[in-house]
């Protein structure tokens, strides 16, 4: 396991994945090797295989939210390359609400990334308040990150709030990150003004 940490720090994939493979031959329930597993076949973008490894550590211990969050974001980019992508962002969904639940059951503070990518998830499935409100969250855990604040008016805009989705572009844009969509979401904000 050590040794696929080591080449995995490297960024040797191949001899990551070995290692961590090794180790899971030598033990069929030993959680880490399954995640970091998982993790790397992130990285080479294989999201079927992620999500066969991150299954695997939810097996083994389903209260597991690194894995709830990982196997939701393979799913979510594995978006476009399923014959049905409703069920992919379906399960991502749930897996994201259930490492929030967990998370809220220990009492820990929320991450910015379960609720960031539960915001992607409800905005492509069309739920525009919720992921505003996803989006809200995830800017009260770190409000530094701009692209939260281009997404979250992206999702006000659609839900026709216009003054707050107006703010956000802004904001956004003041933070550095600049889509080219903003200008022609701005204007059509000051033409329904």
């Amino acid at each position: 396991f050590l040794k696929g940490l080591a080449y995995k720090m490297k960024g040797d994939l191949t001899g990551a994945i070995q290692g961590f493979s090794s180790t899971i031959h030598d033990d069929g329930y030993f959680l880490p090797a399954f995640f970091e597993r998982g993790n790397c076949y992130l990285i080479r973008e294989n999201y079927r295989l992620a999500v066969f490894d991150f299954d695997r550590v939810l097996l083994i211990d389903s209260n597991f939210v690194p894995a709830y969050n990982n196997r939701a974001y393979a799913r979510i980019r594995n978006y476009g390359d399923k014959e049905n992508p409703v069920f992919q962002l379906k399960f991502a969904r749930e897996d994201l609400k259930r490492g929030i639940q967990i998370t809220q059951q220990r009492g820990q503070a929320p991450t910015f990334e379960s609720y960031y990518n539960l915001g992607l998830v409800e905005l492509f499935q069309s739920e525009y308040a919720a992921a505003a409100s996803a989006f809200g969250v995830a800017i009260q855990v770190n409000s530094q990150i701009a692209k939260s604040y281009y997404f979250r008016g992206a999702s006000r805009f659609l839900n026709r709030e216009y003054e707050l989705a107006a703010e956000d572009f802004k904001l956004a844009e003041s933070m550095g990150f600049v889509s080219k969509d903003t200008p022609e979401f701005l204007r059509v904000i000051s033409l329904i003004e």
